[in-house]
């Protein structure tokens, strides 16, 4: 998925919602303060005054017809989100996607083709893209979402159905065949992420586990059963035994850990009593002091959620955030709803987006081009 350095993501504002046992009872405040990093601050500064282009949120595609593009990049201004380009990468059943700053690439995989693609020139890409190369891996059951350890050259891909994680050593020189390394962990792997400042693989693990096993220094697993270094529980349940995850990321400037809620995934042949419809029953989690948490493992409730009718959040399958214009947003990849949607980092609760855009397509997951 992302890198900590690369993304930035946020969370939640106040509230106020009705009794039910599904859904948060009192009023309340996130207690995040919205301030801008220096460093931050600088850099879109320096951006501005260059009157650069839109920062750039790519978000993929899970459709599979001939008819509908694989890659979509939208332009970030303020809050607001503009479709810029749209892109025929070939790479059906669109999953994973992730920007790699340094080589101004995107990586995208197929999960229909089994199929890795890097193509060049993310800040400024042109239809169709160039291919830099790609890579199928003919074992890759179910491939969802990425991660990269540029350090040691690792690409790291969830793979639900058989719950491993595949490694791609010295992935910079990688085309053709090739097969991963499988990494057998306990549970169906979903959202994950590197970060290089901790040197840890954080995995979101999906269905009705609700938590996150954490792989210190993970360049160093190989195939095989691995034990996680630690995990980190989720408590909250607005969703009862249906609560499920999905996406995470990382934002280090702020130290916040913010995972999605996306409840049931489809509609059920009978309704579920008193919880929302699967397509309503979305959140998104954020968690303060993300570092230590990450570091110590156990339990924890959120800080803040955001849930409820008024979100539009069904299936949030990924998230994406950074600061714009000394402001904070988050942008939820909205599957269920096939939407794009901005919150502010300081929203909790049954809060309506700030802005929102409906896709003609089915989106499964984004990135940042910072």
């Amino acid at each position: 998925m992302k890198t900590s350095t690369s993304i930035q993501k946020t969370f939640a504002f106040a509230i106020c919602v009705a009794s039910s046992s599904f859904m948060l009872t009192s009023c309340q405040k996130n207690n995040f303060k919205e301030e801008v990093p220096p460093a931050v601050a600088a850099e879109q500064s320096d951006e501005l005054s260059a009157k650069s282009a839109m920062q750039g949120l790519f978000v993929s595609a899970a459709d599979t017809a001939a008819s509908v593009d694989n890659l979509y990049k939208y332009g970030l201004l303020n809050y607001q989100t503009v479709l810029m380009s749209q892109f025929t990468t070939g790479a059906k059943d669109g999953n994973g996607v992730l920007y790699n700053k340094k080589t101004d690439e995107v990586f995208q995989l197929s999960r229909q083709k089994k199929t890795l693609y890097v193509f060049a020139n993310g800040s400024d890409m042109s239809n169709p893209p160039t291919l830099v190369r790609s890579f199928t891996d003919t074992s890759l059951s179910s491939g969802r979402e990425l991660a990269y350890d540029k350090k040691n050259d690792v690409l790291f891909i969830a793979n639900n159905t058989d719950s491993t994680i595949r490694l791609y050593r010295n992935f910079n020189n990688l085309s053709g065949n090739v097969t991963g390394e499988k990494v057998k962990i306990s549970g169906q792997p979903w959202g994950i992420i590197y970060d290089e400042m901790m040197d840890k693989l954080v995995v979101v693990i999906d269905l009705a586990a609700m938590r996150l096993d954490i792989f210190d220094n993970p360049a160093m697993l190989h195939t095989g059963n691995a034990a996680a270094s630690r995990s980190l529980d989720i408590k909250d349940r607005p969703n009862g035994t249906f609560s499920r995850l999905h996406g995470i990321t990382y934002n280090a400037e702020a130290d916040v850990l913010i995972v999605t809620e996306i409840g049931e995934a489809a509609a059920p042949v009978t309704p579920t009593p008193g919880k929302p419809a699967f397509n309503a029953d979305g959140g998104i989690y954020v968690i303060n002091n993300g570092a230590a948490k990450l570091s110590s493992g156990g339990s924890v409730y959120a800080d803040a959620v955001i849930y409820g009718a008024n979100t539009g959040l069904g299936n949030p399958v990924d998230v994406a955030s950074r600061w714009l214009n000394g402001k904070g947003f988050i942008f939820a990849i909205e599957k269920a709803n096939k939407k794009i949607q901005a919150f502010r980092i300081t929203d909790m609760g049954d809060v309506m987006p700030v802005t929102t855009v409906t896709t003609p397509y089915s989106p499964e997951a984004g990135d940042l081009t910072k």
